[in-house]
């Protein structure tokens, strides 16, 4: 995984965290990183952060109290 997209991720799991603060962080970091390998083929990568952010605030829908 490129920096770059390290960045990104640690970003998605930043801003979710704000968004869902009763969820743990490894929880939020945990599902961000099942969502972006969901993506790691995928051969256009400008949208995998915003992909990855939509699916996995749909996941954490569901955990969130």
């Amino acid at each position: 995984m490129a920096i770059e997209e390290e960045k990104h991720i640690d970003e998605v799991v930043a801003r979710l965290g704000r968004r869902y603060p009763g969820v743990d962080a490894i929880t939020i970091s945990t599902v961000v990183h099942d969502a972006w390998t969901h993506f790691e083929s995928a051969r256009v990568r400008e949208f995998v952060p915003l992909l990855v952010e939509r699916n996995a605030s749909q996941a954490l829908e569901g955990t969130a109290p």
